[in-house]
């Protein structure tokens, strides 16, 4: 945990110096900053599921008397935090809550490294949002512990129809979505958390044993306690390593651009210096060949016997001088472009090592 506390740090400094992905970190910050803030919490504990199911008022019961919020409307707008032995207990709005509601939830789930999930027995096995929330749930890598809450006492032998036909249909969901072997591990729980939370209350054991409440906790129990450190810090190694990856990704595309640009410049660069150099032996030909013209005809009317001979020596002369103005030129051209290329092949290992950050 230390090497990967260490290691977020060192992302956080990189992603503030490099600034262009500072968005995409934000949630895994959040993520990062909420662990180190409950570093002496065994696990975030997020209580989830439909609306009005009795979440907060299974809560009330983990916690023995009445704090969180409970009603017939989703009161739940914002995440509360409750304490529950070592773990850390967390309230969100339902999945049917309205959409404001539910933002409030996303921005949580990430957070949990557990999700208690409440549904009303009834009807949950045909309930498809309901099931593909908690698919969802199990493909993002979360531990999940489905209670199904009584508001209505439901008989044993109805309980055990009822989660084989919810382990069914979600097997089936699944299968659907290209999913294997992802809900062995759910466990499925009944209580009937007023009676419960009433025989807290007001003292009545028979009450909370007549409510499922012992059966309950000690299953819960057992499934938090098989949540280790690894499993938690695991699923936080595995996202900071997808960002880190994303962002090579970005970095190596990012670079390739720069490449690009770079050998584009090249182009460019030795096409204008092409330009340049023909122009300016089209003037040195037209030089030499203005100077001949005007020249021989000098040569012709002041020494016609000898002017073939003086024509040659002139045509010799030029030549010479035009193969040296063009070697001189030719070799401003190539030390040129081989100082450009050599500028691109320096940066390559620079633009390399950036991409490998």
């Amino acid at each position: 945990s230390v090497q990967l506390l260490d290691a977020y740090e060192a992302t956080c400094t990189f992603v503030h110096e490099e600034g262009s992905v500072t968005d995409r970190f934000q949630p895994l910050q959040a993520i990062f900053e909420d662990k180190k803030a409950k570093a002496d919490a065994d696990a975030v504990i997020m209580v989830y599921g439909v609306y009005n199911a009795g979440k907060s008022t299974l809560i009330n019961v983990l916690l023995g008397r009445e704090e969180a919020a409970t009603g017939d409307v989703p009161v739940t707008y914002k995440v509360c935090t409750y304490r529950w032995g070592s773990y850390s207990i967390l309230d969100t709005p339902g999945v049917d809550a309205p959409i404001e509601h539910e933002e409030v939830t996303n921005a949580q789930m990430l957070k949990a490294d557990a999700i208690i999930f409440v549904v009303d027995p009834v009807g949950t096995a045909e309930e498809a949002k309901t099931l593909s929330v908690l698919l969802d749930l199990q493909q993002a890598g979360k531990q999940v512990f489905l209670v199904m809450n009584e508001k209505k006492p439901v008989s044993e032998e109805d309980f055990i129809k009822l989660k084989d036909q919810t382990r069914e249909r979600l097997q089936q969901m699944a299968a659907e979505s290209g999913l294997r072997d992802i809900l062995k591990n759910i466990p499925i729980v009944k209580i009937n958390a007023m009676f419960a939370l009433q025989g807290q209350l007001n003292n009545q054991p028979e009450l909370v044993e007549y409510s499922g409440y012992p059966v309950f906790e000690k299953q819960l129990r057992e499934f938090l306690q098989g949540i280790s450190p690894d499993d938690i810090y695991g699923r936080l190694k595995s996202q900071l390593v997808s960002f880190l990856k994303e962002y090579v990704a970005i970095l190596n595309d990012r670079s390739k651009s720069e490449i690009v640009k770079k050998y584009d410049k090249l182009i460019r660069d030795i096409s204008a210096e092409k330009a340049k150099l023909r122009q300016d032996m089209e003037r040195e030909l037209l030089r030499h060949k203005t100077n001949i013209y005007e020249r021989s005809k000098s040569f012709m009317r002041s020494t016609p016997d000898n002017c073939q001979a003086q024509i040659e020596r002139l045509l010799e002369s030029a030549g010479k001088e035009v193969a040296t103005h063009l070697n001189d030129n030719l070799q401003i051209f190539v030390t040129s472009v081989q100082r450009e290329i050599e500028e691109l092949q320096a940066s390559l290992p620079k633009i390399a090592h950036k991409g490998m950050v």
